[in-house]
């Protein structure tokens, strides 16, 4: 049973896109976004020689945030690719500014929701529930997450019991990390921060 997990999300995005929703499309790090990333590794090779297991997604961005990391946090075991870990499909509002469909009028909670010719929140629910049941049952003790806003925000939500129509109020910015602690089986968010605020 893990003792900790830990989640990362990618960095920032170059500064046409910082400001939109991107979903699966595929788009590159800013510069500030690999500083993050190195940011991340640094307190990885710090913090976390522990670590037993790596699971990313397999969009590009973040894979160069797992490599920029792991230029530093050379330690890390071989990362296991998973699609489950990918963003929400937002369809339609691809590449369209974030302020005009704000998370909060998302229906996260309702299975039936879909994006625009974009995921049904229900698939969302099921792929990222059954990547974390296999998460918290695969025999890793401190296993390092790579992957998107959306998806860790639900993950997290699902971790300590709080409704998925509420997933957003545990908010992790790009660059960030989120600890949760497994005490005796039952997981504690320790602390969501940005490396790089303490490593740049």
């Amino acid at each position: 049973m893990a003792e900790r997990i830990i989640f990362i999300r990618h960095g920032s995005l170059p500064a046409e896109h910082s400001s939109e929703l991107i979903g699966v499309c595929d788009v590159p790090l800013s510069g500030q976004g690999r500083a993050e990333a190195a940011a991340a590794g640094r307190w990885l090779m710090k913090e976390c020689g522990d670590c037993d297991a790596v699971y990313a997604g397999t969009l590009r961005r973040v894979g160069e945030t797992l490599a920029a990391a792991r230029e530093y946090a050379q330690y890390l075991p071989e990362e296991k690719l998973d699609p489950r870990l990918n963003e929400m499909d937002f369809g339609d509002w691809s590449f369209t500014p974030a302020r005009l469909h704000p998370p909060e009028s998302w229906r996260c909670g309702d299975p039936e929701y879909a994006f625009p010719n974009g995921e049904r929140m229900g698939d969302f629910m099921t792929r990222t529930r059954s990547f974390l049941k296999e998460l918290t049952s695969s025999g890793a003790n401190n296993p390092v997450v790579f992957s998107h806003g959306g998806v860790i925000m639900a993950l997290l939500a699902d971790l300590i019991g709080l409704e998925r129509s509420h997933q957003f109020n545990i908010w992790v910015s790009r660059g960030a990390v989120a600890e949760v602690d497994m005490i005796s089986g039952r997981p504690r968010l320790r602390r969501i921060f940005r490396p790089l605020d303490f490593f740049g």
